[in-house]
Parts: C-alpha cells; sequence; structure tokens
C-alpha cells in the first residue's frame, strides 16, 4: 500500500483517506410474566412439564465500505507520454461513491517560475474504474486532472471528497471483486510551452469513499 508520506520523482503520491468499520448490534428481549403473583413453575414430571418462553431477537449490521490501492509508479519521460493502473481493491456491502482529487492539477515541476516558452506543469488524465459483486454493473469515468483541483470550475463526476451524494456511483456490494483501478495516462506532450527540465514533477491524488444514498 502506497504511503502518503512517500514522494516519487517524476511520479504520484496515492493517498487513500476514509473508511469506515462494520457496525453490528443485537437486543434482546426477555418477556416474563407481568408480576410474581403470575409466575408459574415447570417440574420435571409435573403439570404443567414445560413452559413456553419468548425472546424476540433483532439484529442490525451498518453500512461498512472501505478500500486499498497499491502500487508506485515513476513517470520515465514525461514528454513521451505514459499510461499506469493502480489496483482498487473494494469491500462494501452497500453502494458506494469514490472520489478523487488532485493536488496539483496535473504534474507539477517544484522549481521556480520558468523562462517565456517554457512550462512546468504536465497534463495527465485519470480513469476511475469500479467492479461489483455478480450482476452489479461496472461504472468508468475519465477526468482530466486540471478538472480534479478542489473548486475546479469544470464538472468532473468523481471529483472528491466522496459523500453519499457525491463521486462514481457503484450501484451494488463490491467484495474484493478483481478489476477495478485508478488509471493515470497522458498522450505525449504538445502543449504551448516546452516543459522545463526537471526530475520533480509530482502530483498527488487524494481518494475518497462513501456509502451512497
Amino acid at each position: 500500500m502506497v504511503n502518503n508520506r512517500d514522494l516519487y520523482r517524476n511520479g504520484f503520491v496515492i493517498a487513500p483517506l476514509w473508511a469506515k468499520v462494520i457496525v453490528a448490534s443485537f437486543f434482546l428481549t426477555l418477556l416474563w410474566p407481568a408480576s410474581a403473583d403470575a409466575q408459574i413453575t415447570a417440574v420435571a414430571g409435573g403439570n404443567p412439564n414445560h413452559l413456553d418462553l419468548a425472546i424476540p431477537v433483532t439484529a442490525s449490521v451498518a453500512a461498512r465500505c472501505d478500500f486499498t490501492i497499491g502500487g508506485t509508479f515513476t513517470v520515465p519521460d514525461i514528454n513521451a507520454g505514459f499510461s499506469h493502473d493502480f489496483e482498487i481493491v473494494l469491500q462494501c456491502n452497500v453502494a458506494s461513491r469514490m472520489a478523487v482529487v488532485s493536488i496539483n492539477g496535473g504534474l507539477l515541476a517544484s522549481v521556480s517560475a520558468p523562462p517565456v516558452g517554457y512550462a512546468r506543469l504536465a497534463p495527465y488524465r485519470a480513469t476511475l474504474n469500479l467492479v461489483g459483486a455478480p450482476g452489479v454493473t461496472t461504472v468508468n469515468a475519465i477526468c482530466d486532472a486540471a478538472i480534479l483541483i478542489a473548486g475546479a470550475a469544470a464538472p468532473c463526476s468523481f471529483r472528491g471528497p466522496a459523500s453519499p451524494i457525491q463521486g462514481l456511483r457503484l450501484s451494488g456490494p463490491s467484495s474484493s471483486a478483481s478489476g477495478s483501478y485508478l488509471r493515470v495516462s497522458a498522450v505525449p506532450y504538445a502543449g504551448a510551452g516546452t516543459l522545463v527540465a526537471s526530475s520533480t514533477y509530482a502530483d498527488t491524488l487524494l481518494i475518497t469513499l462513501s456509502a451512497s444514498i
């Protein structure tokens, strides 16, 4: 699992932020006669020789959602383009929503303002693919990193943070189904400015998960 304190040269930091634990509760109610005067004792071989005791049992299981995401990736040459999948393992007993926030809105070099004609922010895209239990429809969406920044004006279906009404929605449960991933990719760079030379291009993606309504 990626540690959100780790930084990779020309790469990505993947930071899972949220998980909800399961809560189960049980309630037992014993129904005894209303008063001591009405109490009846069963005696072996006697009459009565048995008692009927009603014990209603009710139980509830709270919504549970968590996930893991693993792997590391270093971009060897941003100018040449790249593509990499980070595997996601979902554990949800209800419908869920996953969302992503980009800190930099692209791969940003930690250098001072570049000269005229040069750039220090390389664009890329994020693809989120979620797979549920058998019978649950797989969902997939793509957004540019530039609109995954918190507060970006342009819409993105999975910009975070996740909430019961925000994020890419998986309509049913998922129990470690294979095939879920977060993909980061870019075509060969063709921006208006030449990328300034640096080995520190990086972005941090914050991933959140919520039970969905």
